[in-house]
């Protein structure tokens, strides 16, 4: 059996890098962990997010046609609204079912409610 990891990896370029630790600490509610240079560790649920901020990292619009991750949350509607507080409104789509989001740097992710775990 083949299962995702606990843990994943984001590059940014560093003029992100605050407006990406407001998103994830104030709006989204991870915790902060550790702080390096060039790096930021968030707890999600039982693993973590590493943003490293780099200069040669891709572009918003190239970052945007690589991997996209899924967000569960318990209200996906309460979780839009914080994110539209904090200018970040969802994209169009074709699945309607979920909204899109692009942080900072482009890293595009999805919200879903907790009940659409599997």
């Amino acid at each position: 059996m083949i299962r995702l990891g606990p843990h994943l990896k984001i590059t940014a370029k560093p003029a992100h890098r605050e407006r990406v630790r407001a998103l994830l600490t104030g709006t989204l509610d991870l915790e902060l962990v550790d702080r390096g240079d060039v790096y930021d560790i968030y707890r999600l649920g039982s693993g973590s997010v590493g943003y490293f901020f780099l200069d040669d990292a891709l572009s918003e619009e190239e970052a945007r046609k690589g991997a996209w991750i899924e967000l569960l949350v318990d209200d996906p509607d309460a979780v839009t609204a914080a994110l539209a507080g904090q200018g970040l409104t969802p994209f169009d789509y074709v699945d309607k079912s979920h909204r899109y989001f692009s942080l900072p740097g482009g890293q595009v992710f999805r919200l879903a409610g907790t009940s659409a775990a599997r």
